[in-house]
């Protein structure tokens, strides 16, 4: 991502147990088994090379795997300085 400060990498199980306690897992209704497998989703759309639609820029696994749909960091924060924000390894 041209102009943008690299993420903070974090591995898929470090990320899956930050998220599920960050979200109280029983207040949200959010599930280790559902956010792995939109987790997948969102791992195998990048590595696919998606992109979001209307600006082109690679899908946000962090981001879209806790929304559930495919959307660049930009568009969800509206911020382009990712250097404080996670990102799943591949």
């Amino acid at each position: 991502m041209a102009g943008f400060q690299q993420f903070v990498m974090v591995s898929r199980n470090t990320f899956i147990k930050q998220t599920l306690r960050l979200a109280g897992a029983d207040a949200s209704g959010l599930t280790e088994a559902d956010l792995s497998a939109t987790l997948d989703q969102m791992l195998a759309a990048k590595r696919a090379g998606q992109t979001y639609e209307h600006c082109g820029l690679p899908v946000w696994v962090a981001g879209s795997a806790t929304a559930e749909c495919p959307r660049c960091f930009p568009y969800m924060t509206g911020e382009t300085d990712c250097s404080k924000d996670y990102e799943v390894e591949e």
